[in-house]
């Protein structure tokens, strides 16, 4: 598999997760919370965001609305949905002005963020 796509899906593991620690200090009223716009709850949409887990990305699938593909491309969509869903959470965490101690809604979730956390990218 291309390390770009591997390391995407790093990224997108990280992020998640990042998101999900971010929150478990919020109450049941701000889990519950939600935008128009978005894609339900804080907590509904977290839940769907670790819902669903991509096949290998060289085998042929066929989707449950009759496609078949290559499996790089539910692979790439799983990058695409999550990233879409977690800005789904974070409108809602601003609309509402929740805080989310040790995590800067507006930066932190980022690919150059988890370079740096990951260790893959270092100051010269």
């Amino acid at each position: 598999m291309n390390e770009a796509l591997v390391e995407l899906f790093r990224h997108k593991t990280w992020a998640t997760l990042l998101l999900i620690e971010a929150c478990q200090g919020l109450d049941d009223e701000m889990l519950d919370a939600t935008t128009p716009g978005t894609y339900g709850t804080i907590r509904d949409t977290l839940h769907h965001l670790v819902a669903r887990d991509p096949e290998s990305a060289g085998r042929e699938v066929t989707t449950s609305d009759g496609w078949r593909t290559p499996a790089a491309i539910p692979m790439a969509q799983a990058i695409h949905h999550a990233e879409c869903h977690r800005g789904h959470v974070l409108s809602v965490l601003g609309a509402h002005h929740i805080q989310t101690p040790g995590l800067d809604i507006g930066e932190d979730l980022d690919v150059w963020h988890h370079g740096i956390a990951v260790g893959l990218m270092q100051a010269v």
